[in-house]
């Protein structure tokens, strides 16, 4: 490509789509081509809508940044000519970042037409008259100035907001809110769309994966948040879970400049929204995705039970590397199907033939699936209620507590900002308050449910779920009681010599499968009233 005539032009404020913005910078740019005699090829013609050059985010993610990369690899040639309204364009950071930015274009033997000033700059106008750079650099001077006091006072605005709310428990800060809420006069109200999210939970909260959850969603023609179309996905679905709105939380972070550094403080307004769920079974969804996170729930329409539970959490006993599941065909003389078999592998031994070969792995994971239904947690074979009482949804919260007053104390301790020092400080305290509750919370319901046994409705649903889940084909069901073994199991470690089993649970117990004169015994270690694991102390097993 010869060098070419490109023109650029950018807003921060979607307001300003609405005004003369857009239409000022076209008409500044159609003027400059004119009087220097140039041809404006349209389809070169750059716009970045609702991107801050303050922030620099037009260059992280929009058309300045993508423009910046093809002048880096040549292919946007020397000689090309970029007309922007202004210098303040295609920057508003400090000067010495704007000028760095600046330099490296003419460097590259960009020539930069400023339409409100008729300046022109490349190598030859700023060698022929040096002053121009001073012109450059009161220009960036000038726009960052102007961007750092619209800051100023918009923190200002919203420190104030985030007082006022704490005072009074009402308020508004502005800014986008979740699609299954929306903005009145009077605060924030749930509309139809918190229906849908409402579904997502339970659907979740009863075991249902985020692919099957998608697939029920499309399926029934459900609207997307963007309403676009009616096709879900795992990421969307994922988002919505993440959300603190589900509780009611507006958790936001401000981020300001000072003296050229980039501060951040992080804010949670609770009560700030209407509900959905409480926090604690919001933290319990949290806990669940985080026992879920990089395994893997089904392969197309195959659901592995004894493998694909994540990184290091199913491996080889031999050489500790993953094991692998495959559903193989298995075909007669004639090559006509016969019959499906499911196989363990060695990722290992695949890769370099050095360690277990590849067995038969029907009748050991036919075996798992009764011995492991005993040691799950109860609960889990149910969805849980907002409004019980729940050891798995306390506990959560106890974790949450936890690593949230970690991660405070360190920023605490490593900010020497007194505003966020302030705010670490305040959360940390009502951080612990939550947690000294939850601790008695937690006491009190293991005492209560110790003497609690499961009721014969229940027995039957899981014995129900065992039989069903056998069946290779019952994807459904196989799915189910996956997402359960998914929250429960810490690790799986099999010897394909052997065959034998090892299964380590969260809540510390162990369950062991050996295989004796043909058949398979499974044993099950739990912990002593000093909280020890017999087998575990045997086995060296931290």
């Amino acid at each position: 490509m010869n060098a070419q005539v490109y023109s650029y032009q950018r807003f921060s404020s979607p307001l300003q789509e609405k005004g003369t913005s857009l239409k000022r910078q076209t008409d500044y740019a159609i003027e400059v081509a004119d009087r220097h005699g140039l041809r404006l090829n349209k389809d070169l013609v750059m716009t970045d809508k609702g991107l801050s050059a303050f922030h620099a985010e037009h260059v992280a993610k929009g058309a300045l940044g993508i423009f910046i990369k093809a002048v880096e690899k040549g292919i946007v040639k020397a000689g090309s000519i970029l007309i922007v309204e202004s210098l303040d364009r295609l920057s508003r950071q400090t000067p010495w970042q704007a000028q760095t930015q600046f330099n490296e274009l003419i460097g590259k033997g960009i020539t930069i037409i400023t339409a409100n000033d008729d300046q022109v700059y490349n190598m030859k106008t700023l060698s022929k008259d040096p002053s121009k750079m001073f012109i450059s650099i009161g220009v960036m001077m000038r726009a960052h100035e102007e961007s750092l006091s619209k800051q100023k006072r918009s923190v200002k605005y919203i420190h104030k907001k985030i007082d006022d709310f704490e005072k009074n428990g009402k308020g508004d800060i502005a800014g986008s809110v979740p699609f299954w809420i929306t903005r009145t006069k009077s605060g924030f109200e749930l509309n139809k769309s918190s229906n849908t999210v409402k579904k997502i939970i339970e659907m979740y909260l009863n075991n249902t994966g985020l692919n099957l959850i998608a697939r029920d969603l499309t399926l029934s023609k459900v609207k997307t948040p963007t309403e676009k179309n009616n096709s879900w996905g795992v990421t969307t679905i994922r988002k919505i879970l993440d959300s603190k709105a589900l509780y009611g939380c507006n958790s936001f972070k401000l981020s300001y400049l000072i003296d050229g550094s980039k501060i951040s403080e992080n804010h949670e307004l609770k009560n700030y929204y209407p509900p959905i769920i409480s926090e604690e079974y919001y933290n319990l969804i949290q806990e669940r995705k985080k026992k879920k996170a990089s395994s893997r729930e089904s392969y197309k329409n195959s659901v592995y039970l004894l493998t694909s539970y994540g990184k290091g959490r199913s491996i080889c006993a031999v050489c500790g590397q993953a094991l692998g599941s495959q559903l193989q065909k298995q075909m007669n003389r004639k090559k006509e199907y016969t019959k499906s078999v499911l196989r363990l592998h060695c990722t290992k031994n695949k890769e370099t033939s050095d360690c277990c070969s590849s067995v038969k792995s029907d009748e050991l994971e036919l075996h798992f699936i009764h011995a492991v239904m005993t040691n799950v947690e109860n609960q889990l074979f149910e969805s849980p209620r907002d409004n019980k009482d729940s050891i798995e949804a306390v506990q959560a919260t106890i974790d949450k507590q936890e690593e949230k007053i970690s991660a405070l104390m360190s920023e605490f301790g490593e900010s020497n900002i007194s505003s966020i020092r302030k705010i670490a400080q305040k959360q940390i305290i009502e951080a612990s308050k939550i947690l000294e509750i939850k601790e008695k919370e937690l006491e009190n319901l293991k005492r209560k449910n110790s003497h609690e046994k499961i009721d014969e409705e229940q027995q039957k649903k899981i014995q129900s779920l065992a039989m069903k889940a056998q069946d290779f084909k019952n994807t459904n069901e196989r799915s189910k009681l996956k997402q359960i073994l998914m929250q429960s199991i810490k690790r799986i470690r099999i010897d394909l010599k052997t065959l034998e089993l090892e299964a380590i649970f969260f809540n510390g117990r162990v369950l062991s499968i050996l295989r004796k004169d043909g058949k398979f015994i499974s044993n099950v270690y739990i912990n002593d009233k000093n909280d020890n694991n017999i087998y575990r102390k045997l086995n060296n097993i931290e």
